[in-house]
């Protein structure tokens, strides 16, 4: 199936009311530029890590998605432990740490990019917002975010994060039904409540504190998706 054709017969299709399997089936068969996703990991990882993490989600989409994987510079853990974070735990030490992160972020955006979109998983998905606060509006054409959060103890991001809402950047918000974390304590809802209700989706998975994984939920990030692809 080519791209119009999909995107005529699914005109006005909400991201999670997806009931066949036709978006994964137009991103298989897809031949043209693949959208470049920059991946921001979560809290105590890597990108490999999150490669892996990914690796079924990458598997479905392909070849309609090029997927990266960059390492956040910040760690708490013994050196060899692979476990890494976009900004301290604590508030105290959050300010420099995402001033690090985000000064690596932009040097990796301009050594690897440019970049279609960001996907961003947990404290990636919060170091998303962050980003898109920190870079010009036209930056990425659109975010993936699952299940996240905002750095609610770190109060000059969140001042940058005041100053950009809401976020024009279209948006898919991925929610666990199980992730009893994010979801069930509102802090996704926060976190979506800053991009604009004009451009932003709401695709709640049954899983956890996780990205989608089932057929039905992969279709639907691949319907968002396919209205970028060209």
């Amino acid at each position: 199936m080519q791209k119009q054709e999909f995107l005529k017969s699914h005109a006005g299709s909400p991201a999670n009311t997806s009931l066949d399997l036709s978006a994964l089936t137009a991103a298989r068969v897809y031949s043209g530029r693949p959208l470049k996703l920059l991946c921001l990991h979560g809290g105590d990882m890597s990108g490999d890590g999150f490669q892996v993490m990914t690796m079924a989600m990458a598997e479905e989409l392909k070849p309609l998605v090029q997927l990266s994987f960059p390492t956040a510079p910040y760690s708490e853990q013994p050196p060899g432990t692979d476990k890494f974070l976009w900004m301290a735990k604590s508030g105290a030490l959050s300010e420099s740490t995402w001033a690090d992160s985000l000064t690596y972020l932009k040097q990796y955006i301009a050594k690897h990019g440019p970049f279609d979109g960001v996907l961003g998983y947990s404290m990636g998905a919060c170091a998303t917002a962050c980003l898109l606060a920190s870079v010009p509006e036209d930056t990425f054409r659109f975010a993936i975010v699952c299940g996240g959060y905002v750095p609610s103890t770190s109060p000059n991001i969140m001042r940058a994060l005041e100053a950009k809402r809401p976020f024009r950047t279209a948006s898919l918000h991925c929610q666990g039904r199980l992730d009893k974390i994010m979801t069930g304590t509102g802090l996704s809802d926060v976190l979506m409540s800053y991009f604009d209700e004009r451009s932003r989706e709401l695709l709640r998975h049954p899983g956890g504190h996780d990205v989608p994984r089932d057929a039905q939920h992969l279709n639907s990030v691949a319907a968002f998706l396919m209205r970028f692809a060209e």
